[in-house]
């Protein structure tokens, strides 16, 4: 399965996966994780990723203008999940119908979003759904991203020693 990670600090997502079973996973390709930093698609020479937010308020926004160009040219599996806090609760069962359902597509992709959101344009046009990981609010979302790479990637077949663990888990009878 390939997940493709898109971020402006693609290498915190990349150390994450590299190790234990994300990493044996990688390394027998049973999934293909590709990250993507989102200053590669700048075209300023400050490689400019954030904006202020319009119409006033605290904080920046990602610009939409890196995300279209990366994912543009990448051409990721769909679904887009957008990590941020207004989402829609990351759950067992979303694990499942992303490691089965959606693994039979090709996989799916991940925005990181960073400062205060990404701009509106992004959501509209670009992500298929917004997903957060708990009532909590973090830095960014390459956290939230490792998190669900590791609970999809460890239901996929052949990634457990023992194809009974998953079933055998807290949530695995849901």
């Amino acid at each position: 399965m390939r997940i493709d990670v898109f971020s402006i600090f693609p290498e915190m997502v990349d150390a994450f996966c590299s190790d234990s079973l994300l990493g044996r996973a990688r390394q027998s390709e049973l999934v293909d994780l590709r990250t993507h930093d989102l200053r590669t698609y700048t075209s300023d020479v400050h490689r400019t990723v954030d904006d202020p937010v319009f119409g006033g308020g605290a904080g920046m926004l990602m610009k939409p203008e890196p995300i279209f160009a990366a994912v543009e040219e990448v051409k990721p599996p769909r679904p887009l999940l957008l990590m941020g806090p207004g989402g829609q609760q990351f759950s067992q069962e979303m694990a499942q119908h992303l490691a089965s359902d959606i693994a039979q597509s090709g996989g799916f992709s991940i925005l990181c979003g960073r400062y205060e959101g990404v701009d509106h344009r992004v959501r509209e046009h670009l992500v298929d759904h917004e997903v957060a990981v708990g009532d909590v609010v973090l830095a960014g979302g390459e956290v939230a991203a490792c998190l669900i790479i590791e609970a999809v990637t460890r239901l996929l077949p052949g990634v457990m020693g023992n194809a009974e663990s998953p079933i055998t888990e807290s949530f695995g009878a849901e």
